[in-house]
């Protein structure tokens, strides 16, 4: 009788043991980001929703920075773009390259320049705005932390300096 009560009692603080060892757990719900539940109907939807989401920089204010050293300027416009005027000092990376040449270290040494870091000024330029926003959107997203778009792009660059543009000279081929 007296084994028995032992074994039970064993027993009894073995359950209670394993009870008390249980994790009370509540369900925790994260929010997700309320942009992730934005439909996105249409290109102009996504680039406002876009220009929410990053920084952005005047024609005034890109004129007072350009020249800063370890300023990068990039224009993300196609290459018929470019050629027809661009902000001076400026390098081509249409928006369809962007993601795949900012990390080549084979396209800037092609251009005689250094590889950008991840914290380094980069300023980003279209013709409007829109392309530029979105390829802001996608550098900050790779980790690249000091990007801005050009507001109004190449259009309101060439408004308000139309003597500061570049238009470079056709290359014989």
């Amino acid at each position: 009788m007296k084994k028995k009560i032992i074994q039970l009692s064993l027993l009894l603080f073995f359950f209670l043991g394993i009870l008390s060892c249980k994790n009370k757990t509540e369900e925790v719900k994260v929010k997700e980001p309320e942009v992730a539940n934005v439909v996105i109907n249409n290109s102009k939807d996504l680039v406002e929703a876009t220009i929410k989401e990053i920084d952005q920089i005047t024609p005034k204010q890109l004129k007072s920075q350009k020249n800063n050293e370890g300023t990068l300027i990039i224009d993300v416009r196609e290459k018929g773009e470019f050629d027809a005027g661009n902000i001076p000092g400026s390098v081509l990376i249409p928006r369809g390259l962007l993601e795949f040449r900012i990390g080549s270290s084979g396209f800037w040494e092609s251009n005689n320049m250094e590889m950008p870091h991840k914290g380094q000024k980069i300023i980003i330029y279209c013709a409007h705005g829109a392309r530029g926003s979105l390829a802001t959107k996608s550098l900050n997203q790779m980790g690249y932390k000091n990007v801005v778009n050009l507001e109004g792009g190449f259009h309101d660059w060439e408004e308000e300096f139309p003597e500061d543009i570049s238009i470079p000279k056709p290359t014989e081929e």
